[in-house]
């Protein structure tokens, strides 16, 4: 098989989700002074600002005293006033100040949720698809999937993978023909609560590259993630089941597209 536009394809795409991701990404710290620091935070203690310099983010860290700063404006839009007047001239209406043991991105819009927190968010998904229908093709599906976590419920993301169908004729299974299927596609998920069990439904539906007769798809899945965040903000597993509809366009074989259903077992990380 000819795969070498596929490849490029591929390789192009996994370039523009990573290139739309980075962009932005950035949080901004208001100083008392007016000054503002362009910085990626890392962590907040009740005496101190742990940051890097967002023009050097394999630089060094960088320790700023909270009373110096006013307020940050976060990447994901939230904004959280740090010092202000009101703590120095009323002690009892001072913010209680953040628990240094918990990261800043830890901080969800509207709560201090154990979910998704908004950022870079990748998802390799592996599973089995059993055939159905009057054209049963069983499967196996390896995918990439780079995208972003708008907020604790909601990603999205551009995707890649490979299909393996076994063939059929006749409805006859026979396990020593294949064919190979190149999808790319996007993806939307959504979370129902910013906890680190949490019930999810995810859509996917783009188009199943092969040399002969490739066609489009429509993936819809639901299930459960488990937040575990080793080193990852975003690292999660998910195990989910759903239904996959290909259409298999026109070949000499077959004179009309036909559709290939399919019940989706998946197994995915996140990262």
């Amino acid at each position: 098989m000819k795969y070498h536009k596929i490849e490029q394809l591929t390789v192009f795409l996994a370039f523009l989700a990573m290139g739309t991701l980075t962009a932005n990404a950035q949080d901004v710290m208001t100083l008392n002074d007016g000054n503002e620091i362009r910085a990626r935070v890392i962590e907040i203690s009740s005496t101190e600002i742990r940051y890097k310099l967002f023009e050097n983010l394999d630089g060094p860290t960088i320790a700023i005293s909270r009373n110096e700063v006013f307020a940050i404006n976060y990447e994901n839009g939230e904004r959280e006033i740090i010092h202000s007047a009101t703590d120095s001239a009323n002690p009892s209406e001072r913010r209680e100040p953040l628990d240094p043991t918990i990261h800043r991105q830890h901080i969800a819009p509207g709560g201090r949720g154990k979910g998704f927190r908004p950022g870079f968010k990748g998802i390799i998904e592996y599973g089995y698809q059993y055939g159905i229908g009057d054209y049963p093709q069983n499967r196996y599906v390896l995918n990439l999937i780079l995208g972003r976590q708008m907020n604790s419920h909601f990603s999205w993301g551009i995707g890649a993978g490979l299909r393996l169908h076994t063939f059929w004729s006749l409805n006859e299974k026979n396990p020593n023909d294949w064919y190979l299927y190149v999808p790319v596609f996007a993806d939307f998920r959504i979370n129902f609560s910013d906890r680190r069990f949490t019930p999810f439904f995810s859509m996917s539906a783009g188009y199943a590259l092969h040399d002969d007769y490739g066609g489009v798809f429509l993936s819809p899945q639901i299930g459960v993630s488990r937040v575990t965040r080793y080193g990852l903000k975003n690292n999660a597993m998910h195990f989910g089941i759903g239904f996959d509809r290909q259409r298999r366009d026109y070949d000499v074989d077959l004179p009309e597209p036909i559709l290939l259903d399919a019940i989706s077992l998946i197994f995915s990380i996140s990262f």
